[in-house]
């Protein structure tokens, strides 16, 4: 959010959320921040090397106006599964407030109600990236399921299982070899009760293909802005009596059903 003091950041989110183009700043320059770096190698991937993509880019457009689009199409059929900050399913949501009832799915990677944070005491990553953007996801009235710390730390890929893939003697094999080594060396170091590397992401996917893997608490979160807290996830006390509950927050996973998948169906894909 735009600005670099509390007042600042709550004038600019007021005028976003009144449908000013003011409260993100789009022209800076964007760079891994030294927490990235430090979890993920400054490649993203642990160091790993790949081919580039035969692929050609997409073309330029709007993520937000693709979505837009993508939701009033498909409705209930659309899944999605933010897996970062929540800038753009926040502005989806202002841009096109009727999607919020359209049956859209939205299960999101973030937050943590029962744990603390994976970067500061209370904040956990992808929310802390723009907390003012999840407060309004959180808020605004869409359906959300969050897939946070709370279930993906129990979901860890030991470095034992990650080594499973070296024996396959594929180059996908030794790519994730490589980029799971970094990522659990990283865990090891600065949380090693998790005796691996958490499956964030991959457990977001699952839990949206899959809602039974995953056991959820209907609740209507906010995120705080301001302070030492600022990024963290927690009940919204102004809707702790409202009957509708806007977030299902995922508290227990089947964690043996769920790892099985995963090496499963990411061994299939590295074999070839």
């Amino acid at each position: 959010m735009r600005g670099t003091t509390p007042d600042e950041r709550a004038q600019a989110y007021a005028r976003w959320q009144n449908g000013g183009a003011d409260g993100w700043q789009t022209d800076a320059s964007w760079s891994p921040t030294p927490g990235s770096v430090a979890v993920h190698h400054p490649n993203g991937i642990g160091g790993a090397i790949i081919p580039d993509s035969p692929r050609a880019p997409e073309a330029p457009g709007s993520a937000v106006d693709f979505i837009i689009t993508a939701a009033r199409e498909y409705g209930p059929d659309l899944t999605i599964v933010p897996t970062g900050a929540m800038t753009t399913m926040a502005t989806v949501f202002r841009n096109a407030p009727d999607l919020k009832d359209s049956g859209v799915n939205v299960t999101l990677m973030g937050g943590a109600l029962t744990l603390p944070g994976n970067v500061s005491p209370a904040a956990e990553a992808n929310i802390s990236q723009d907390p003012e953007a999840a407060d309004y996801l959180f808020k605004c009235g869409a359906r959300t399921t969050m897939i946070g710390l709370d279930v993906t730390h129990q979901t860890a890929l030991t470095r034992e299982k990650a080594h499973e893939w070296a024996s396959l003697g594929t180059p996908a094999g030794d790519f994730l070899v490589t980029m799971t080594d970094y990522y659990i060396d990283f865990y090891l170091k600065n949380q090693p009760e998790i005796r691996g590397c958490g499956l964030h992401d991959p457990l977001a996917v699952a839990a949206a293909l899959d809602p039974s893997l995953v056991t959820t608490f209907g609740f209507n979160l906010q995120v705080d802005l301001e302070g030492p807290f600022r990024g963290r996830t927690i009940g919204d006390r102004s809707r702790l009596q409202d009957f509708d509950k806007h977030t299902q927050v995922a508290l227990g996973v089947d964690v043996s059903e769920f790892l099985d998948r995963f090496m499963a169906r990411v061994t299939a894909a590295a074999r070839g």
